[in-house]
């Protein structure tokens, strides 16, 4: 219910909600809601959610961040 609810509040504010895929998920239950509820605009492994963000915000070219040093709460 909290990641869903969560993905609702970021779409109503016309967001961009990333779902952790099944596979690197350690418990799947907030993200397989958001997935079947197609609240999510894109699934990926967890290893290339942070790729994606710097993708949005146009940042690949100018930051330089560590593996796994960014923590982002997903839904």
């Amino acid at each position: 219910n909290d990641g869903m609810a969560g993905a609702k509040d970021v779409k109503a504010k016309n967001g961009y909600v990333i779902a952790q895929d099944e596979d690197t998920c350690v418990v799947y239950g907030m993200p397989r809601a958001v997935i079947d509820a197609n609240m999510a605009d894109i699934v990926l492994p967890l290893d290339k959610i942070t790729e994606e963000i710097m993708k949005i915000l146009n940042l690949k070219d100018k930051l330089q961040v560590k593996k796994d040093s960014i923590n982002i709460i997903i839904h």
